[in-house]
């Protein structure tokens, strides 16, 4: 993002700080509300983020300043893996349900292949074991839903780590955490 050359700021010392804003208050990559950089002769400044985990629109601020301008600038900005994946469950079990982990997982911008989808569950005691393991054929723009049924055989809290693996190192991970009571 170009917010403006330092001389055009009026100063060859201008600064420039950013954040991005996802919805809740803008924060940078420390949990702060901003970066300051010194802007380069050039007229840029880097700043690097940490995305959260989204398919979606963040909007990335930036504002510039010197001893007598200032200048800002936001752009919105598409954030998705090439192949993207929503996963579902319940949030809660009673022991003895059974429930299904519900994926969606759409070729947005990834290669035609097969692509191999993992379910992973990690008991409250730390123990893992695979759910299944399964290989998916996706065209380009393909959307494919997948359902697993999981029965929970503990108390306690249960997580699902889902992969997405692929071509062109496709590596898409979530993971699902619920409550069994």
């Amino acid at each position: 993002m170009d917010i403006g050359r330092p001389e055009v700021l009026g100063h060859p010392a201008a600064y420039a700080a950013g954040a991005i804003n996802d919805g809740r208050r803008a924060r940078d990559r420390r949990g702060r509300g901003g970066t300051i950089r010194k802007v380069a002769a050039d007229g840029t400044a880097n700043v690097e983020f940490q995305l959260p985990e989204c398919n979606g629109t963040v909007r990335v601020m930036a504002v510039a300043w010197s001893a007598d301008k200032l200048g800002h600038a936001t752009s919105d900005v598409i954030v998705r893996d090439p192949v993207a994946l929503v996963a579902s469950t319940p949030r809660f079990l009673t022991l003895g349900d059974e429930a299904r982990i519900e994926l969606d997982v759409h070729n947005v911008e990834g290669i035609a292949g097969t692509y191999k989808v993992a379910v992973e569950q990690e008991t409250a005691a730390g123990q893992k074991a695979s759910v299944v393991a399964r290989d998916i054929t996706l065209a380009p723009n393909e959307r494919v839903f997948e359902r697993f049924k999981v029965k929970p055989a503990d108390v306690g809290r249960i997580a699902y780590d889902v992969r997405v693996t692929g071509p062109n190192g496709v590596d898409v991970k979530r993971r699902l955490t619920l409550d069994v009571k």
